[in-house]
């Protein structure tokens, strides 16, 4: 079985670095030796790292290998400017290729007539801004390419303005990429915005109603107590001449005459009468008599009747419904 490939954070060790410093730059330059490192952006958003371990004249390649080619024009001599080429082309088309599916996915939903999820756009978000700090990556490796590390490839300043190409657009494609999610983002914020005001305006409509309906409740319970009182205060005057005409069929008073007896009683009827009907509230009360029956009449139409099976568990809860 071939031994499994050096990666990236075995060089580093070698070097005696951390794991995670050639996450900061793409071209670590120490005495021991130059780390160059590229970084592939899978669907889910994880890295693939590739890159070379550039020692005493002799480049080792590091990461998972690429596929065969056939002998470059130079030769052997121009094997490794070949694969750092087709290394750093393949990194610039891998970035392409995830902002590429971002983009059918967003498309296809929309195509769909819906928008993306929050969830959704905020995965793509991650993703993007994954590519971007790769794009940012290999920006900077170009320019070392230029710089310090042309002699340790042979003939890649010809293989420059190739690579210059494929790269110079992808910042520009991945900030509008990122400008367009955002406006995105922003958009179906307002969608969910727009559909919190409409469930709160349902919500205070609901409100609206229960208060109506305690409002007209308030209203018949208070035409019934008015009812109630006016029926007190009739009953009140039929109780005096009543309790006169109880007095009066007494034995012990037999002396009094018959005539006074029927003064006594039609006065103690119609007085206390006469002072209940001449108040302005009691008359206004039996003026609006119809209103307040009809009134009465709702609010028991109103009340539920609650049976023995509505109180069992797991029975639906009683709504009061009203128009």
């Amino acid at each position: 079985m071939p031994a499994p490939p050096v990666t990236v954070v075995d060089a580093l060790r070698r070097l005696g670095e951390p794991e995670a410093a050639h996450l900061l730059r793409p071209v670590q330059y120490r005495p021991a030796g130059t780390l160059i490192s590229i970084a592939e952006v899978e669907g889910d958003g994880g890295l693939t790292w590739r890159g070379a371990l550039i020692q005493g004249g002799r480049v080792e390649w590091l990461g998972p290998p690429l596929d065969p080619s056939p002998d470059p024009p130079g030769g052997p001599a121009m094997a490794d400017t070949d694969r750092l080429v087709r290394l750093v082309t393949r990194a610039a088309h891998n970035y392409l290729a995830r902002l590429a599916e971002i983009d059918e996915a967003i498309n296809l939903r929309e195509g769909e007539g819906g928008t993306p999820t929050l969830a959704e756009l905020g995965r793509y978000r991650r993703l993007i801004s994954r590519v971007r700090a790769q794009v940012g990556r290999i920006t900077l490796l170009l320019d070392e390419l230029e710089g310090p590390l042309a002699p340790a490839f042979p003939g890649l300043p010809a293989s420059m303005p190739t690579l210059r190409s494929t790269v110079l657009g992808l910042p520009g494609i991945s900030g509008h990429f990122e400008e367009s999610l955002r406006d995105l983002l922003l958009l179906r914020d307002s969608h969910e915005s727009n559909r919190l005001a409409a469930a709160a305006n349902e919500l205070s409509a609901a409100s609206n109603r229960i208060a109506a309906i305690a409002n007209s409740s308030n209203v018949r319970m208070l035409g019934l107590a008015y009812v109630a009182l006016v029926i007190a205060l009739i009953g009140a005057v039929i109780v005096i001449p009543n309790t006169a005409a109880t007095i009066l069929g007494m034995p012990s008073a037999g002396w009094v005459p018959g005539g006074w007896v029927d003064l006594v009683l039609v006065v103690t009827a119609a007085v206390p009468l006469l002072f209940v009907l001449s108040r302005p509230w009691i008359r206004a009360v039996l003026a609006a008599r119809p209103q307040f029956e009809k009134a009465s009449a709702e609010g028991m139409a109103d009340l539920p009747e609650v049976t023995v099976a509505d109180t069992g568990t797991g029975r639906e809860r009683l709504i009061r419904r009203s128009p």
